[in-house]
């Protein structure tokens, strides 16, 4: 089929694919850590730039735990701690390139 030039590259450096190719359904972009829900947090931020949303999966949360949801809600992530959701995750809108991208990456390291 005919290729079609993506993204906002200018014609010299112009991204091309098939016409037709579609991003995949929904990303949803999850971090384990075992306490480190700092480290946790910084990580999931970075799949927030991909994903449709991301989340932070702690087997536990301080014991008190306001700065670390506030710190979530801040970036717009879920939180799971002790196996149960402590925050849900906020879906974002990506740009079809910025979806398109992510879709390629995970269909390429399921190959």
């Amino acid at each position: 089929g005919p290729l079609v030039v993506v993204g906002a590259r200018g014609r010299a450096g112009a991204r091309v694919r098939r016409a037709g190719l579609e991003p995949l359904g929904h990303l949803s972009g999850y971090e384990a850590k075992g306490s480190n829900w700092t480290k946790g947090l910084a990580q999931a931020a970075s799949y927030a730039t991909w994903a449709d949303d991301a989340t932070l999966a702690v087997q536990r949360l301080p014991r008190d735990s306001t700065r670390a949801l506030a710190m979530a809600a801040g970036l717009r992530l879920g939180v799971i701690a002790d196996g149960r959701w402590a925050r849900r995750p906020e879906v974002q809108r990506l740009s079809p390139t910025t979806r398109m991208w992510a879709s390629e990456h995970v269909v390429a390291a399921l190959l």
